[in-house]
């Protein structure tokens, strides 16, 4: 166990740290791209227990752009389509629910298929959301890369937890939709298919950008890194978010986190946000190692932060940070859960990037500022350790936690969210 390092408070500031980008490990196989035919379609028969939830809520659906709908059923044709050993393809049309004057319309719709799982993704609001997935069950699913063909039989599909807390918020119902919203049919004949080349590598399945890894694989520790004895981050959540919770339940910090004093804000046109909020947080450092022929360092700590608006359906645990200093390419990586319209299961993404570009500049006048200890170098200190502060790092929501989350909330990939200061300590060789 690292004991904690102490920074004093006018020193602190708060860490999302970046994404990685990670290297990929075997090509991708080449893949059939095949020419559709007027008859080639996606069937979506939402008549799931989702679905009839909706209904019974007087939201309704419509299909329009090329899509058509006959009672519950939609049917979309498909515009393009490639296969490996899974399928991937494009509908044509827009899937859209209504209920009263409000609406939601979700287009650039796609469906993938492999032999374990079968997903139909939308665009909203220029963000792409898993409208619907689920297994795919034995025989229900026949394709041929050579000859381009896709057959898909009745497959159920699973609500997407985003897109049930996007259609509760937008419609105002009492409660979220869950289960299944129906089943998709699809049918590629395959006319004129490409044949690919056989692969020089073991064939991997197509990724979808609409799923995201929800558990990257843990940083592992260089042979020559050595141990950290002391550690410490401070979290500041952007101010927007820190105030939006707050006109709900707001935040709370427990098992190993802790919350700073609360004190004003800044608005996102700079001025002071009166509210007295708690803005940050701390965790206990759990293990840590530094690598001095590189620089880098992974930082584990243990605490979880929750933000609660529950007339918002938002319920939201972030928890055990996981920092990994590496020049541009830092992260933090946390694992997320919850319930309600954040009910994302465990999931483990880098949630914030974080360019060491800092530290990030004054935002208003109720904000302190750097205090002007930035030392990513390390600093020596009289017993013969090496102290490193990285103060202020500006973060910036990485893609991964903009799908699992935060463009739900209006926060998309490349915003700023907030800010963090690192300090670690390395003893003396």
């Amino acid at each position: 166990m690292l004991r904690s390092h102490r920074i004093r408070a006018a020193t602190l500031a708060s860490l999302f740290v970046a994404l990685a980008t990670l290297p990929a490990t075997a090509s991708a196989a080449p893949r059939a791209t095949t020419s559709v035919a007027a008859s080639d379609t996606a069937t979506i028969a939402l008549d799931g227990a989702a679905s009839r939830q909706l209904r019974k809520a007087g939201v309704t659906p419509a299909a329009t752009a090329g899509a058509t709908r006959k009672g519950t059923t939609v049917t979309a044709p498909v515009t393009a389509a490639s296969v490996t050993t899974a399928a991937g393809m494009t509908l044509g049309g827009t899937l859209t629910f209504r209920k009263g004057k409000r609406s939601i319309a979700f287009t650039g719709l796609r469906t993938t298929a492999s032999p374990a799982k079968v997903t139909l993704t939308g665009r909203f609001a220029g963000v792409k959301l898993v409208l619907g997935s689920g297994r795919t069950l034995d025989r229900r699913l026949t394709f041929d890369a050579a000859k381009g063909t896709v057959r898909l039989s009745a497959s159920s599909l699973t609500i997407g937890s985003r897109t049930a807390g996007i259609l509760k918020r937008t419609f105002k119902l009492k409660r979220t939709p869950t289960g299944t919203i129906g089943t998709i049919r699809l049918a590629v004949s395959g006319t004129t298919p490409a044949v690919p080349q056989p692969p020089t590598t073991p064939p991997v399945p197509p990724v979808d950008p609409a799923v995201v890894d929800p558990d990257p694989p843990v940083v592992p520790r260089p042979a020559d890194a050595v141990d950290v004895s002391a550690a410490s981050i401070v979290w500041h959540v952007r101010d927007s978010f820190v105030q939006y919770t707050a006109a709900g339940e707001g935040s709370t910090a427990s098992n190993g986190a802790t919350a700073d004093p609360v004190s004003s804000g800044c608005t996102n046109s700079g001025g002071v946000s009166d509210a007295q909020l708690r803005y940050q947080f701390r965790f206990t450092p759990r293990s840590a190692w530094y690598q001095p022929s590189t620089g880098r360092a992974g930082l584990n700590f243990t605490g979880t932060v929750n933000f609660r608006y529950k007339a918002h359906t938002i319920d939201l645990n972030m928890k055990n940070p996981e920092i990994d200093v590496n020049g541009t390419a830092s992260r933090a990586i946390f694992r997320l859960s919850g319930s309600d319209g954040t009910n994302l299961g465990d999931i483990r993404p880098p949630l914030i990037d974080l360019g060491l570009t800092g530290p990030k500049p004054k935002q208003c006048a109720a904000d302190p500022g750097p205090a002007g200890i930035d030392a990513p170098s390390g600093v020596a200190n009289p017993d013969g350790s090496r102290t490193f502060t990285f103060e202020r790092m500006p973060g910036t929501v990485a893609p991964e936690g903009a799908a699992a989350v935060f463009s739900d909330y209006g926060y998309q990939a490349g915003d700023p969210f907030g800010w963090m200061t690192v300090t670690f300590t390395v003893p003396a060789a």
